[in-house]
């Protein structure tokens, strides 16, 4: 979900969802405040904290443990760094990010911005609709600009539309608009596509910083790790095989009991809670084993939403000629939905404001959708495969040019055992108490989820994994020193009935 999109008229909208859903208070931006006064419990009385994964909803997790006095926590990376999907490789002798790789912010409020700037991470203001160069697959270079301002328009009203239906508690809708989204409309809700980017550019602004810093985007997170976390509090290349959530207890028990995870080597860890940060993907995929199954309900939940698979492809060209376009950005106009749409340089003219990465060389494409998974190694795809469609599409852009040599590189989301996909998105047929359940706790408190994914007002961005992971629901619990029952809807509605909204 990485478009820009002028966003006007939206408070209506804002303020729908916020009835609709639960809506947390917008994360601090300014992560150099106080910490929290730690709670007044001695070291021994602590309990003890597992969090599965460390990327910035581990991370966040963590910190806010630490803030609030907790020491006695560990992370559980799968990886051999502290990253999740920021994650990032070399071409041509420069970092390329494979995962997230803007911020979005315009008005130094976004946690993630703060966290840059913090952390000294380099990026450029990355424009869109300011600087892009539009190409049929047929005819090469052909102005779009009219029919990419005539979508832009129809978009906003779109957006207005779907806070009147989420105010009248009407229906949701697919809309026919993707762009560069990672799923088709027939796959995303009309609505909740219209309010996770206007929290996001409502609220933080418009403009799209892109990482540019060669120690790779995932720096400011390792380095605000740093600031708290002991050599002791991680373990890296530690792969969970299965979580015992509940094996001493009924489902009606409220006693304290032990949780363990097992890790792949066969190791047992016990501990008090377990925080998962796992993506989506890994918990629809059943790459862990729940000791016991977890409930129905929350399978249901896990199913009723989706993960996209979303894939940057990155090219390295030999030579020195530059046959490019001179802008930021290409728009790629294929009959083909998904299919390399989106087009960005990294190294544009000398003469460009801003500059990217100078004499790098290095172009990348997006490829969404159906396309993303066909050049996954689940579709039986190969590097070969993916080079010759890169030459091909390049090819009908620069009809006359004679294409240099190339290196490429990309990450297989789609394959990637660790994650299955890219982030997390709503179809049209979500329903929010299918998502209360996602985020729900089990086992009275014990085992607890944070990501992306459990963001209703910011899925599929990187804030939203900063928000969901502040893990203020866990610290509230060990407070009161009590094991609640868990937040979770039994039977959500089904078509037909009366919806329950929560709020109302």
């Amino acid at each position: 979900m990485q478009a820009q999109v002028e966003r006007d008229g939206v408070p209506s909208l804002l303020a729908s969802v916020s009835a609709l859903f639960s809506v947390s208070a917008l994360p601090t931006s300014d992560p150099h405040s106080t910490t929290s006064s730690p709670d007044p419990a001695s070291h021994h009385a602590q309990p003890r904290i597992l969090i599965l994964g460390a990327g910035v909803s581990g991370i966040i997790a963590a910190r806010t443990l630490h803030r609030h006095g907790h020491s006695k926590f560990l992370l559980i990376e799968a990886q051999g760094e502290i990253g999740g999907r920021l994650k990032s490789g070399t071409i041509g002798g420069h970092t390329s990010e494979y995962g997230a790789n803007w911020i979005q912010d315009e008005k130094n409020v976004n946690p993630i911005l703060c966290l840059a700037l913090k952390h000294g991470q380099k990026t450029v203001n990355n424009g869109l609709y300011g600087s892009i160069t539009t190409y049929s697959d047929t005819d090469g270079p052909i102005d779009y600009w009219s029919t990419i301002a005539s979508a832009d328009k129809a978009f906003l009203a779109v957006v207005d539309e779907a806070g009147a239906q989420i105010a009248d508690h009407g229906p949701d809708l697919s809309v026919r608009w993707d762009f560069e989204y990672a799923q088709t409309p027939s796959q995303t809700s009309w609505m909740a596509s219209s309010w996770a980017h206007n929290f996001t550019f409502s609220l933080y602004g418009d403009d799209n910083f892109l990482n540019i810093d060669q120690r790779g985007y995932k720096h400011f997170l390792q380095a605000e790790a740093a600031t708290f976390l002991q050599p002791d509090q991680i373990v890296y290349n530690a792969t969970v095989r299965s979580v015992d959530w509940d094996h001493h207890s009924s489902e009606h028990s409220t006693h304290t009991h032990p949780v363990n995870v097992t890790l792949a080597n066969g190791t047992t860890l016990t501990a008090d809670y377990i925080i998962c940060t796992f993506s989506l993907g890994v918990l629809q995929n059943d790459e862990v084993e729940w000791v016991p199954r977890l409930p129905a309900w929350k399978h249901e939940a896990i199913a009723a939403f989706t993960m996209a698979t979303y894939t940057k492809v990155f090219v390295h060209f030999a030579g020195e000629d530059r046959f490019w376009f001179d802008t930021e950005m290409a728009l790629y106009a294929s009959s083909r939905r998904g299919h390399y749409p989106l087009w960005q340089s990294l190294d544009v003219p000398a003469n460009h404001t801003p500059q990217f990465i100078p004499g790098s060389r290095i172009l990348f494409g997006t490829v969404t959708g159906d396309d993303a998974l066909e050049i996954s190694a689940l579709s039986g795809a190969t590097e070969e495969d993916v080079r010759a469609d890169v030459k091909e599409v390049l090819q009908n852009m620069f009809p006359n040019a004679t294409l240099p040599a190339f290196d490429l590189t990309y990450h297989d989301w789609a394959a990637d055992p660790l994650f299955h996909g890219s982030y997390s998105n709503f179809p049209p047929y979500w329903d929010p108490n299918l998502h209360r359940n996602l985020r729900s706790s089990v086992g009275h408190g014990r085992l607890r989820w944070a990501g992306e994914a459990g963001s209703a007002t910011w899925f599929g961005f990187l804030h939203g994994a900063y928000a969901d992971g502040k893990a203020t629901e866990l610290i509230e619990c060990i407070r009161l020193g009590d094991r609640r029952k868990d937040d979770f809807v039994l039977r959500p509605q089904g078509p037909g009935r009366a919806p329950v909204w929560p709020g109302h």
